[in-house]
């Protein structure tokens, strides 16, 4: 159909947009690449082609030209879903680099679970110990459930050799279990998650 539109009007607005966008979707990014430059060379500032250039692009390994058409579209669009930072963090050269993308998401979307996760993993990939607890108390501030949080606060704190410090998280995890209404304590998932923060609480040393 596409075909045979082209032979009818070649020059039809959005052909070489839906035709690009279903050769990116048939695993073909060089040929979808081709209908999104020429998708492009008409509008110039069009999110959607934008994006699916810039996909097509990751897939070629064209990172730097890539990161450019997520930039112009980040620019042109008012309300950009978090998966376009995620997107974008993803062809970054650096995982540094990548924070940057994902705290420019954070700022202009507010605290947005998916991107302040991967920003937390890739803190605590550099490394940067203080700074992936601070996002996990800004996660545990922002939640009404902060007993996750806490126990994940306290498995970084074991991983990087502060039991104390860990033992004192897993304390106020299950502080945070017993204020929840009596329903959920007993709901299986919050009862697995107490047994198992007890557990670990009885393992470590608190003080």
């Amino acid at each position: 159909n596409y075909l045979r539109a082209a032979e009818l009007a070649p020059r039809l607005p959005g052909l070489d947009l839906a035709r690009g966008a279903l050769a990116l979707a048939t695993a073909q990014p060089a040929v979808a690449r081709t209908f999104l430059d020429r998708a492009l060379n008409l509008t110039p500032d069009e999110p959607e082609a934008l994006i699916l250039r810039a996909r097509a692009l990751a897939q070629l390994a064209h990172s730097a030209a890539a990161l450019a058409d997520y930039d112009a579209a980040l620019r042109v669009l008012s309300s950009p879903a978090p998966e376009l930072f995620l997107e974008r963090a993803a062809v970054c050269a650096t995982s540094a680099d990548a924070l940057r993308v994902l705290d420019e998401g954070l700022a202009r979307l507010g605290p947005v679970p998916g991107l302040a996760l991967r920003a937390l993993d890739l803190e605590v990939s550099l490394g940067r110990t203080a700074a992936a607890l601070a996002r996990l108390d800004a996660l545990a501030a922002a939640s009404q459930r902060r007993e996750p949080w806490l126990k994940r606060r306290g498995d970084l704190l074991t991983a990087v050799g502060r039991p104390v410090e860990a033992h004192a998280a897993y304390r106020a995890a299950l502080a945070a279990i017993a204020s929840l209404p009596a329903w959920l304590q007993k709901s299986p998932d919050t009862a697995r998650l107490s047994a198992e923060l007890t557990r670990l609480t009885a393992s470590l040393p608190s003080s």
